[in-house]
Protein backbone atom coordinates (compact mmCIF):
# COMPACT_ATOMS: atom_id res chain seq x y z
CA UNK A 1 0.00 0.00 0.00
CA UNK A 2 3.11 2.41 0.79
CA UNK A 3 4.44 1.71 -2.66
CA UNK A 4 1.53 2.40 -4.14
CA UNK A 5 1.08 5.98 -2.80
CA UNK A 6 5.01 6.39 -3.37
CA UNK A 7 4.36 5.27 -7.08
CA UNK A 8 1.05 7.47 -7.40
CA UNK A 9 3.84 10.48 -5.68
CA UNK A 10 6.33 10.05 -8.94
CA UNK A 11 4.17 9.86 -11.05
CA UNK A 12 2.36 13.13 -10.21
CA UNK A 13 5.81 14.81 -10.18
CA UNK A 14 6.53 13.25 -13.52
CA UNK A 15 3.92 15.10 -15.12
CA UNK A 16 4.42 18.10 -13.22
CA UNK A 17 7.96 18.10 -14.33
CA UNK A 18 6.28 17.35 -17.90
CA UNK A 19 4.04 20.18 -18.06
CA UNK A 20 6.30 22.45 -16.60
CA UNK A 21 8.79 21.58 -20.22
CA UNK A 22 5.97 21.82 -21.59
CA UNK A 23 5.26 25.35 -20.69
CA UNK A 24 9.16 26.32 -20.71
CA UNK A 25 9.32 25.11 -24.38
CA UNK A 26 6.68 26.89 -24.80
CA UNK A 27 7.35 30.31 -23.98
CA UNK A 28 10.84 29.77 -26.02
CA UNK A 29 8.97 29.73 -29.24
CA UNK A 30 7.39 32.50 -28.13
CA UNK A 31 10.21 34.61 -27.20
CA UNK A 32 11.79 33.60 -30.02
CA UNK A 33 9.44 34.66 -32.35
CA UNK A 34 9.08 37.77 -30.76
CA UNK A 35 12.96 38.31 -31.50
CA UNK A 36 12.11 37.33 -35.14
CA UNK A 37 9.62 39.24 -35.76
CA UNK A 38 11.79 42.27 -34.35
CA UNK A 39 14.65 41.42 -35.85
CA UNK A 40 12.93 41.21 -39.77
CA UNK A 41 11.02 44.39 -38.77
CA UNK A 42 14.08 46.70 -38.17
CA UNK A 43 15.99 45.05 -41.03
CA UNK A 44 12.46 46.01 -42.80
CA UNK A 45 13.25 49.39 -41.74
CA UNK A 46 16.54 49.67 -42.38
CA UNK A 47 16.87 48.05 -45.98
CA UNK A 48 13.34 48.13 -47.43
CA UNK A 49 11.55 51.91 -45.98
CA UNK A 50 14.91 53.22 -44.57
CA UNK A 51 15.36 54.99 -47.81
CA UNK A 52 12.30 56.93 -47.72
CA UNK A 53 12.48 57.44 -44.22
CA UNK A 54 15.61 58.98 -44.36
CA UNK A 55 14.37 61.17 -47.49
CA UNK A 56 11.13 62.36 -45.54
CA UNK A 57 13.74 63.43 -42.79
CA UNK A 58 15.51 65.57 -44.73
CA UNK A 59 12.82 67.20 -46.61
CA UNK A 60 11.75 70.76 -46.14
CA UNK A 61 8.79 71.90 -45.23
CA UNK A 62 7.54 75.69 -44.55
CA UNK A 63 6.73 78.61 -42.32
CA UNK A 64 5.44 81.41 -43.07
CA UNK A 65 4.81 85.16 -41.43
CA UNK A 66 3.02 87.60 -43.04
CA UNK A 67 4.24 90.92 -43.66
CA UNK A 68 1.47 94.04 -43.34
CA UNK A 69 1.28 96.41 -46.99
CA UNK A 70 1.85 99.58 -47.93
CA UNK A 71 -0.99 101.48 -47.99
CA UNK A 72 -2.04 103.57 -51.20
CA UNK A 73 -1.55 107.19 -51.33
CA UNK A 74 -4.58 109.73 -51.53
CA UNK A 75 -4.11 112.43 -53.80
CA UNK A 76 -6.16 115.93 -53.97
CA UNK A 77 -7.19 117.07 -57.40
CA UNK A 78 -3.74 119.02 -58.17
CA UNK A 79 -1.78 115.31 -56.97
CA UNK A 80 -0.89 116.63 -53.67
CA UNK A 81 -0.55 113.85 -50.95
CA UNK A 82 -3.34 114.10 -48.58
CA UNK A 83 -2.55 110.59 -47.04
CA UNK A 84 0.34 108.68 -47.01
CA UNK A 85 2.30 105.81 -45.63
CA UNK A 86 5.87 105.39 -44.49
CA UNK A 87 7.20 102.24 -43.27
CA UNK A 88 8.89 102.18 -39.16
CA UNK A 89 9.75 100.42 -36.45
CA UNK A 90 7.65 100.99 -32.85
CA UNK A 91 7.90 100.34 -29.65
CA UNK A 92 4.11 99.03 -27.88
CA UNK A 93 2.69 98.35 -24.59
CA UNK A 94 0.33 94.99 -23.51
CA UNK A 95 -2.06 95.27 -20.98
CA UNK A 96 -1.41 91.65 -19.51
CA UNK A 97 -2.34 92.34 -15.78
CA UNK A 98 -5.10 93.99 -13.69
CA UNK A 99 -3.62 97.25 -12.80
CA UNK A 100 -6.40 98.58 -9.79
CA UNK A 101 -3.76 96.17 -8.08
CA UNK A 102 -0.92 98.65 -5.98
CA UNK A 103 1.61 95.57 -7.02
CA UNK A 104 1.24 95.79 -10.52
CA UNK A 105 0.85 99.67 -10.61
CA UNK A 106 3.96 100.36 -9.19
CA UNK A 107 5.72 97.30 -11.35
CA UNK A 108 3.97 99.53 -14.32
CA UNK A 109 6.15 102.75 -12.64
CA UNK A 110 9.01 101.06 -12.55
CA UNK A 111 8.88 100.27 -16.27
CA UNK A 112 8.22 103.48 -17.69
CA UNK A 113 11.23 105.03 -15.43
CA UNK A 114 13.79 102.09 -16.99
CA UNK A 115 12.40 102.99 -20.65
CA UNK A 116 12.95 107.03 -19.95
CA UNK A 117 16.35 106.21 -19.04
CA UNK A 118 16.66 104.11 -22.10
CA UNK A 119 15.32 106.73 -24.45
CA UNK A 120 17.34 109.21 -22.58
CA UNK A 121 20.50 108.08 -23.22
CA UNK A 122 19.60 107.35 -26.52
CA UNK A 123 18.85 110.99 -28.13
CA UNK A 124 21.77 113.08 -28.75
CA UNK A 125 20.49 116.17 -27.04
CA UNK A 126 19.76 114.13 -23.62
CA UNK A 127 15.85 114.66 -23.91
CA UNK A 128 13.63 111.60 -24.35
CA UNK A 129 10.37 110.74 -22.95
CA UNK A 130 9.41 111.40 -19.32
CA UNK A 131 8.19 108.97 -17.02
CA UNK A 132 4.67 110.21 -16.85
CA UNK A 133 4.19 110.92 -20.50
CA UNK A 134 4.98 107.25 -20.42
CA UNK A 135 2.77 105.93 -17.95
CA UNK A 136 -0.35 108.07 -19.83
CA UNK A 137 0.59 106.06 -23.23
CA UNK A 138 0.45 103.13 -20.83
CA UNK A 139 -3.43 103.77 -20.25
CA UNK A 140 -2.93 101.47 -17.58
CA UNK A 141 -7.03 102.09 -16.83
CA UNK A 142 -8.11 101.69 -20.08
CA UNK A 143 -9.56 105.24 -20.01
CA UNK A 144 -8.79 105.82 -23.49
CA UNK A 145 -8.08 102.38 -25.29
CA UNK A 146 -9.81 98.67 -24.75
CA UNK A 147 -7.65 96.64 -22.34
CA UNK A 148 -6.65 94.15 -25.30
CA UNK A 149 -5.38 97.50 -27.78
CA UNK A 150 -1.50 97.54 -27.45
CA UNK A 151 -0.37 100.78 -26.15
CA UNK A 152 1.99 102.70 -28.52
CA UNK A 153 5.02 104.00 -26.40
CA UNK A 154 7.38 104.87 -29.07
CA UNK A 155 7.25 105.20 -32.86
CA UNK A 156 10.30 105.36 -34.89
CA UNK A 157 12.85 103.47 -33.19
CA UNK A 158 16.40 104.07 -34.12
CA UNK A 159 18.42 100.54 -35.22
CA UNK A 160 19.84 100.72 -31.70
CA UNK A 161 17.22 100.91 -29.21
CA UNK A 162 15.30 98.33 -31.83
CA UNK A 163 18.55 96.11 -31.16
CA UNK A 164 18.72 96.71 -27.19
CA UNK A 165 14.95 95.62 -26.96
CA UNK A 166 15.45 92.82 -28.89
CA UNK A 167 18.80 91.37 -26.72
CA UNK A 168 16.59 91.83 -23.78
CA UNK A 169 13.81 90.73 -24.75
CA UNK A 170 13.10 88.89 -21.38
CA UNK A 171 13.49 92.21 -19.45
CA UNK A 172 10.50 93.52 -20.89
CA UNK A 173 8.00 90.96 -21.11
CA UNK A 174 4.92 93.06 -21.91
CA UNK A 175 6.96 95.22 -24.44
CA UNK A 176 6.77 94.37 -28.41
CA UNK A 177 8.37 95.69 -31.38
CA UNK A 178 6.03 95.47 -34.34
CA UNK A 179 7.07 96.99 -37.63
CA UNK A 180 4.36 99.76 -37.98
CA UNK A 181 3.13 101.05 -41.59
CA UNK A 182 2.84 104.67 -40.05
CA UNK A 183 -0.32 106.91 -41.92
CA UNK A 184 0.81 110.49 -42.29
CA UNK A 185 -2.08 112.96 -42.94
CA UNK A 186 -1.69 116.56 -44.45
CA UNK A 187 -0.47 119.32 -41.76
CA UNK A 188 -3.03 121.56 -42.96
CA UNK A 189 -5.75 118.96 -41.99
CA UNK A 190 -7.66 119.04 -45.19
CA UNK A 191 -11.49 117.65 -45.19
CA UNK A 192 -10.33 115.02 -41.95
CA UNK A 193 -13.65 114.42 -41.66
CA UNK A 194 -13.79 113.15 -45.13
CA UNK A 195 -10.65 111.60 -45.01
CA UNK A 196 -11.13 109.50 -42.11
CA UNK A 197 -8.55 107.78 -40.21
CA UNK A 198 -7.20 104.34 -38.99
CA UNK A 199 -7.52 101.96 -35.77
CA UNK A 200 -5.42 98.67 -35.38
CA UNK A 201 -7.61 95.68 -36.90
CA UNK A 202 -7.43 94.03 -33.52
CA UNK A 203 -9.04 96.79 -31.89
CA UNK A 204 -11.64 96.91 -34.36
CA UNK A 205 -12.02 93.49 -34.41
CA UNK A 206 -12.80 93.40 -31.09
CA UNK A 207 -14.14 96.50 -30.25
CA UNK A 208 -16.97 97.12 -32.59
CA UNK A 209 -19.77 94.96 -33.56
CA UNK A 210 -20.72 97.18 -36.69
CA UNK A 211 -16.70 97.13 -38.19
CA UNK A 212 -15.87 93.27 -36.88
CA UNK A 213 -19.05 92.15 -39.04
CA UNK A 214 -17.85 94.16 -42.18
CA UNK A 215 -14.24 93.04 -41.44
CA UNK A 216 -15.07 89.49 -40.84
CA UNK A 217 -16.40 89.47 -44.46
CA UNK A 218 -13.42 90.82 -45.86
CA UNK A 219 -11.16 89.02 -44.34
CA UNK A 220 -9.56 86.25 -46.27
CA UNK A 221 -8.29 82.34 -45.85
CA UNK A 222 -5.31 83.56 -48.58
CA UNK A 223 -2.16 84.39 -46.63
CA UNK A 224 -1.44 87.49 -48.79
CA UNK A 225 -5.06 89.08 -48.12
CA UNK A 226 -5.30 88.04 -44.28
CA UNK A 227 -5.69 90.96 -42.25
CA UNK A 228 -3.24 91.19 -39.67
CA UNK A 229 -3.60 92.20 -35.69
CA UNK A 230 -1.37 95.44 -35.75
CA UNK A 231 -2.12 96.01 -39.15
CA UNK A 232 -4.03 99.57 -39.29
CA UNK A 233 -7.34 99.64 -41.45
CA UNK A 234 -9.97 102.04 -42.18
CA UNK A 235 -12.86 103.24 -39.84
CA UNK A 236 -14.12 106.39 -41.49
CA UNK A 237 -14.11 108.54 -44.22
CA UNK A 238 -12.65 107.51 -47.41
CA UNK A 239 -10.01 105.69 -45.65
CA UNK A 240 -12.84 103.34 -44.71
CA UNK A 241 -15.27 103.14 -47.93
CA UNK A 242 -12.45 102.32 -50.18
CA UNK A 243 -10.48 100.01 -47.75
CA UNK A 244 -9.97 97.22 -50.51
CA UNK A 245 -8.59 99.02 -52.66
CA UNK A 246 -6.17 100.78 -50.26
CA UNK A 247 -5.44 97.90 -49.13
CA UNK A 248 -3.12 96.22 -51.24
CA UNK A 249 -1.67 92.61 -50.35
CA UNK A 250 0.65 91.40 -47.64
CA UNK A 251 4.01 90.15 -48.06
CA UNK A 252 5.60 86.90 -46.88
CA UNK A 253 8.74 85.66 -45.15
CA UNK A 254 9.07 82.09 -45.93
CA UNK A 255 11.17 79.66 -43.89
CA UNK A 256 12.30 76.29 -44.91
CA UNK A 257 12.16 73.93 -42.18
CA UNK A 258 12.62 70.53 -41.02
CA UNK A 259 10.12 68.08 -39.42
CA UNK A 260 11.76 69.11 -35.78
CA UNK A 261 10.68 72.86 -37.01
CA UNK A 262 14.27 74.17 -37.53
CA UNK A 263 15.19 76.38 -40.31
CA UNK A 264 17.14 74.92 -42.65
CA UNK A 265 18.26 77.14 -45.73
CA UNK A 266 17.68 81.29 -46.59
CA UNK A 267 14.86 83.23 -46.14
CA UNK A 268 12.47 83.70 -49.20
CA UNK A 269 10.73 87.16 -49.31
CA UNK A 270 7.55 88.27 -51.48
CA UNK A 271 7.52 91.94 -50.95
CA UNK A 272 4.32 93.28 -50.04
CA UNK A 273 2.16 94.60 -52.53
CA UNK A 274 1.18 98.29 -52.38
CA UNK A 275 -2.19 99.27 -52.20
CA UNK A 276 -4.10 101.29 -55.30
CA UNK A 277 -3.50 105.38 -55.06
CA UNK A 278 -7.08 107.30 -54.75
CA UNK A 279 -7.75 110.66 -56.46
CA UNK A 280 -10.03 112.95 -55.14
CA UNK A 281 -11.32 115.76 -57.05
CA UNK A 282 -11.26 118.03 -53.72
CA UNK A 283 -8.39 120.57 -54.62
CA UNK A 284 -6.61 121.66 -51.11
CA UNK A 285 -6.31 125.33 -51.69
CA UNK A 286 -9.93 125.52 -52.72
CA UNK A 287 -10.87 123.22 -49.38
CA UNK A 288 -8.57 125.22 -46.79
CA UNK A 289 -10.23 128.59 -48.18
CA UNK A 290 -13.38 127.24 -47.01
CA UNK A 291 -12.49 125.85 -43.96
CA UNK A 292 -10.88 129.20 -43.24
CA UNK A 293 -14.37 130.72 -44.68
CA UNK A 294 -16.20 128.84 -42.10
CA UNK A 295 -14.31 129.61 -39.20
CA UNK A 296 -14.21 133.34 -39.57
CA UNK A 297 -18.24 133.37 -40.54
CA UNK A 298 -18.46 131.15 -37.00
CA UNK A 299 -16.72 134.13 -35.66
CA UNK A 300 -18.30 136.47 -37.03
CA UNK A 301 -21.78 135.57 -36.05
CA UNK A 302 -21.03 134.89 -32.54
CA UNK A 303 -19.86 138.04 -32.09
CA UNK A 304 -22.40 139.89 -33.93
CA UNK A 305 -24.32 142.67 -32.80
CA UNK A 306 -26.90 142.76 -35.76
CA UNK A 307 -29.41 140.77 -34.93
CA UNK A 308 -30.24 139.48 -38.21
CA UNK A 309 -27.07 137.14 -38.32
CA UNK A 310 -26.22 137.02 -34.59
CA UNK A 311 -25.46 133.31 -33.51
CA UNK A 312 -23.81 133.47 -30.23
CA UNK A 313 -24.66 129.62 -29.97
CA UNK A 314 -22.68 128.77 -33.49
CA UNK A 315 -19.68 126.10 -32.93
CA UNK A 316 -20.13 124.28 -36.22
CA UNK A 317 -20.29 124.59 -39.77
CA UNK A 318 -20.14 123.12 -42.90
CA UNK A 319 -19.73 123.58 -47.11
CA UNK A 320 -19.80 121.43 -49.84
CA UNK A 321 -18.37 123.32 -53.55
CA UNK A 322 -18.75 121.92 -56.71
CA UNK A 323 -18.19 122.51 -60.68
CA UNK A 324 -21.56 123.32 -62.18
CA UNK A 325 -20.55 121.52 -65.23
CA UNK A 326 -18.63 118.63 -64.26
CA UNK A 327 -20.51 117.70 -60.66
CA UNK A 328 -17.04 117.25 -59.14
CA UNK A 329 -16.75 118.46 -55.59
CA UNK A 330 -14.13 120.73 -55.40
CA UNK A 331 -14.30 121.18 -51.49
CA UNK A 332 -16.13 119.23 -49.01
CA UNK A 333 -15.60 120.89 -45.25
CA UNK A 334 -17.16 120.68 -41.82
CA UNK A 335 -15.29 122.57 -38.98
CA UNK A 336 -14.08 122.88 -36.63
CA UNK A 337 -11.94 120.17 -37.37
CA UNK A 338 -8.71 118.23 -35.86
CA UNK A 339 -5.00 117.30 -36.68
CA UNK A 340 -5.61 113.50 -38.25
CA UNK A 341 -2.05 112.66 -37.57
CA UNK A 342 -3.46 112.11 -33.67
CA UNK A 343 -4.39 108.66 -35.47
CA UNK A 344 -1.57 108.26 -37.31
CA UNK A 345 -0.29 105.02 -35.36
CA UNK A 346 -3.67 103.20 -35.43
CA UNK A 347 -4.05 104.41 -31.78
CA UNK A 348 -4.34 107.51 -29.55
CA UNK A 349 -2.75 109.05 -27.16
CA UNK A 350 -4.19 110.59 -24.28
CA UNK A 351 -3.30 114.08 -24.77
CA UNK A 352 -4.91 113.98 -28.40
CA UNK A 353 -7.81 112.20 -27.01
CA UNK A 354 -8.79 115.05 -24.31
CA UNK A 355 -7.95 117.80 -26.78
CA UNK A 356 -10.40 116.87 -29.63
CA UNK A 357 -12.76 115.39 -27.36
CA UNK A 358 -14.86 118.04 -26.76
CA UNK A 359 -15.79 118.32 -29.97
Amino acid sequence: MNLSKETHANKHKSDNERKFSVRLTGLFFIIFALFAILIIRLALLQFVDGPALKQKETSLGYRTTAIAPIRGIIYDASNHKIAYSTSTQSLYFNVNKNYKKKENMEEAKKLAEKLAERFKSNTKTGEGQSVEDIVKRMDLNANVNPVHVPRLIKTDLSSKEVAYFLEHKSEYKDLEIIEDSVRNYDQDTVAVQTIGYLKKFRGVRESYDYYKEIYENRNSRHEELRYLDYEDVGVDGLEFMYQEELRGKNGLKKFPVNVAGRIMGPMELTKPERGNNLHLTIHKSIQVKTETAIMQTLQKIRNSSNPVEQAPNARTGYAVAMEVKTGNVVAMASMPDYDSNVWKNGSISVEDYEKINPL
